[in-house]
């Protein structure tokens, strides 16, 4: 009898056990906009037959944090959490062409896939190596412009960019310019440009700019102007490993102010309320502008150079620029605010 009983335990112990088991591995499961991967996936090469994830720091994983900042509320953003871009918010188009030795694929292009991406809750910008039988000059390509001229423009607010780079002489840029903005004003005698960053085949920082182009042909620069070449800029104080982290950019802008963050610190200033050039006139700093992402490098046919020695050392291709987010915030009771959606 008391056999038949401890029998009877142990049946019911291991049906217990069996249950719990089911239900721990339906608990499992993980249904959510955005993976926490790394962006290209990380592939393990050690030939262990056992497949194991490696779990990433927070800083090189895409993120589904999302709250309000303090400088406005949230108005218009992408969180690339599908595997398409978004037509309603971006196009990809050439601003401008910056070589005669590569190529860069629009919207449309049969080989823009080969050098944009969406995957894994980010948008990836790619840079590489080229070869095209019918021109031989063309040594490289890459994606134009992910940008929204024909889609949204904005005055006053607070832009925020969270995406990684590969910090290998890249010639990465967040900007934003004026001309043919929505309701942007067609007659302006100057047009306004804002480089949150370029990286300016920095291998540790970025640096910030605000430009002025004027219908006259007079071009003017606050970095450059104002310090005589010597230009203010964000340094990394570690960039061991720069190329696998994401960072959060930011751009603030009042009617009197323009700054320029990085993670959060504020690192740069602009005062909107006189001119730093010789033109008086300081309506140039209140005019609608749009949005542009963009990656590249300085190549041997490259337009112009930013230092001698900046050209692309061919074996750091691909370059990578992956796209976690972009968030705009606006406070709708700061005079002259303004958000302009295409209908």
């Amino acid at each position: 009898m008391e056999v038949m009983l401890m029998s009877s335990k142990i049946k019911i112990t291991a049906l217990f056990a069996a249950t719990v088991l089911i239900v721990s591995s339906a608990g499992c499961k993980h249904d959510s906009g955005k993976e926490e991967s790394s962006v290209p996936a990380v592939s393990d090469n050690s030939g262990s037959s056992q497949s194991t994830e490696e779990v990433l720091p927070e800083n090189q994983r895409v993120t589904e944090k999302f709250e309000d900042t303090k400088l406005g509320k949230y108005v218009w953003g992408d969180e690339f959490n599908t595997d398409t871009l978004d037509l309603s918010k971006w196009i990809i188009e050439s601003h401008s062409s910056s070589g005669r030795d590569k190529l860069t694929f629009e919207q449309g292009d049969e080989n823009l896939s080969k050098v944009f991406k969406i995957q894994n809750g980010a948008a990836s910008l790619i840079f590489q190596r080229w070869y095209d039988q019918t021109n031989t000059l063309i040594q490289y390509a890459g994606p134009a412009e992910l940008m929204t001229r024909p889609t949204m423009s904005w005055q006053y607010g607070y832009l925020e960019v969270r995406l990684r780079m590969s910090f290998r002489k890249d010639g990465n840029a967040i900007w934003m310019a004026s001309g043919d903005a929505l309701n942007s004003n067609k007659d302006a005698y100057c047009g306004l440009e804002v480089d949150v960053f370029e990286t300016l085949a920095s291998t540790d920082s970025v640096t910030p700019n605000i430009h002025l182009w004027y219908k006259d042909g007079r071009h003017t620069d606050m970095n450059g102007y104002v310090y005589n070449g010597k230009p203010i800029k964000y340094t990394f104080a570690n960039s061991y490993n720069l190329a696998k982290e994401f960072h959060v950019y930011g751009f603030e802008w009042t009617p009197s102010e323009m700054a320029m963050y990085v993670d959060g610190e504020k690192y740069w200033t602009l005062d909107t309320t006189k001119s730093f050039d010789d033109d008086p006139d300081i309506s140039v700093y209140n005019q609608p502008i749009y949005l542009m992402l963009a990656t590249g490098a300085f190549t041997p046919l490259n337009t112009w150079h930013t230092y001698a020695g900046d050209e692309i050392d061919n074996t750091s291709l691909p370059l990578d620029y992956s796209v976690d987010y972009v968030r705009l915030y606006q406070d709708s009771s700061v005079k002259g605010t303004q958000l302009n959606i295409a209908k």
